[in-house]
This record gives structure tokens, C-alpha cells and sequence, in this order.
């Protein structure tokens, strides 16, 4: 649990930054529909992941992905229900995780884990302007 809690909160919380590391490609293949594969020196929930944007914000709404570690069979929505401006920056504030059911939707009702985020630092390095 502990390894699956610790590699989770890595990859949401250094979102969208993590995107950039080059052990990651990615590509769009509708508006506001990004896919990322992870290569396997990442630790994550599984390889092949499906994140959704807003189109009105272009904020993270949603991110589909299988618990690989749990079961290959456990799909689950990530689905990010609130954001919050936490010293100057918007994070998603509010996140629940559910099963996702036939068509990939969702499941209403059944909330596997809430991740609610009270406070986000950002620290930089006052030298360079780069974080630590």
C-alpha cells in the first residue's frame, strides 16, 4: 500500500510537469483527450493512460487508468472534482477515484479513494529561480 500510495501522489502531483519527462510520449487524439504511455522505469498505476481536459478551462477533468498492481482488471476513473487557486497556483483540490463500468464511464456511488488537498507550496530556489 505504501508503494502504491507514494508512486500515485508522485504522478498527480507533479501533473502536468511530469508529462515532460522523456521516459513519457504522449499524443492527442481528439480535443481535450491526451494519452500518455509511461515507460516501464516509471513507477505508475499502469502504461498506457488517458487523461481529459476541460474545453472551457483546459483544466484536468478526468484521468483513466488500470491499478496494474491491485489486478489487471481493476479500471478505474480519476475524476477531478474541484480546483482551487493555492498560492497562485490552480490545483486540482478535490479528487475522487471510482470504478470505471461498461463504456468506461464512471461508476456513481462507489468512491474507491478522495484526495482533498488543503494547502500547495510551491518552493523555488532564490538563487536561480528553479525549484529545489
Amino acid at each position: 500500500m505504501a508503494y502504491f500510495a507514494n508512486y500515485a501522489f508522485w504522478n498527480y502531483f507533479t501533473f502536468p510537469a511530469l508529462l515532460l519527462n522523456k521516459s513519457i510520449s504522449w499524443h492527442e487524439p481528439t480535443d481535450g483527450e491526451l494519452i500518455a504511455t509511461f515507460s516501464d522505469t516509471i513507477p505508475t498505476h499502469c502504461r498506457t493512460q488517458h487523461f481529459y481536459f476541460s474545453r472551457e478551462t483546459g483544466l484536468l477533468s478526468r484521468l483513466d487508468y488500470r491499478v496494474n498492481i491491485i489486478g489487471r482488471f481493476t479500471r478505474a476513473a480519476h475524476v477531478v472534482v474541484e480546483h482551487a487557486i493555492m498560492n497562485g497556483v490552480n490545483v486540482p483540490a478535490l479528487r475522487r477515484v471510482t470504478p470505471r463500468g461498461p463504456g468506461g464511464t464512471p461508476l456513481p456511488g462507489m468512491v474507491l479513494i478522495e484526495i482533498r488537498v488543503h494547502e500547495f507550496t510551491v518552493s523555488f530556489d532564490e538563487t536561480t529561480n528553479t525549484p529545489p
